[in-house]
């Protein structure tokens, strides 16, 4: 005997006739196939947000906060709520629109060396932006990175990297050095101390808001 055939939509999943959700994914997304951002299904997400802001927000949209109260990632929130990972990811991006601070975007860093390199194509999906972060000693240690980052069209900042506030270069010397053109910020700092972290985050956020409005 044939098995029935398998129904498949738009969001790239598929089913077989017993198992079609009760809600169809275009119910749950407005009709929408696209996130308003690319997140990568590895992407990790949690939520603080107070249980009673969620009395607003869609029956999907409320699983996923709840689930959410420990981090975890696109796919887990597809596969634990049984719903497509194409309509997972916009769910999720839309409460990041939604939820606004209370959503918490987390970080991923590489090391510069060339044995990390496969990592980047994973790391930069559904990324906002990038911080290159700069030892002046070894300046030709980042071409590499600059290059990628400015190819690859993501909003980058580069951070120098200095000790003890010691930068041997301007700003505009590395700038002129890397051949990097006005649009991208270069700033000094030094890594090891959290306000200085702060500092570069919020000029990568700042500039890749900029960039979107452009």
């Amino acid at each position: 005997m044939t098995p029935p055939p398998a129904y498949s939509d738009s969001y790239g999943d598929s089913y077989s006739e017993g198992d079609q959700p009760l809600v169809r994914p275009y119910a749950m997304t407005g009709g929408r196939t696209r996130p308003r951002y690319q997140l990568a299904i590895e992407a990790l997400v949690s939520t603080t947000a107070d249980p009673m802001h969620l009395s607003g927000l869609l029956p999907e949209h409320q699983r996923i906060c709840t689930l959410c109260r420990e981090v975890k990632s696109v796919a887990e929130v597809s596969a634990l709520l049984s719903m497509p990972l194409g309509v997972a990811r916009i769910l999720v991006a839309d409460l990041a629109d939604t939820l606004d601070q209370d959503l918490i975007l987390y970080l991923f860093g590489t090391p510069g060396q060339d044995r990390f390199w496969f990592m980047w194509d994973d790391l930069v999906r559904g990324a906002i932006g990038a911080i290159v972060l700069v030892d002046t000693r070894r300046l030709a240690d980042c071409f590499p990175a600059v290059d990628y980052f400015e190819n690859s069209g993501l909003p980058f900042v580069v951070a120098l990297n200095g000790f003890e506030g010691h930068q041997p270069y301007t700003p505009e010397e590395v700038r002129e050095a890397l051949q990097i053109g006005p649009g991208a910020p270069i700033i000094t700092t030094d890594a090891r101390h959290r306000a200085d972290a702060k500092s570069a985050l919020i000029t990568l956020v700042e500039h890749a808001l900029m960039a979107r409005l452009k």
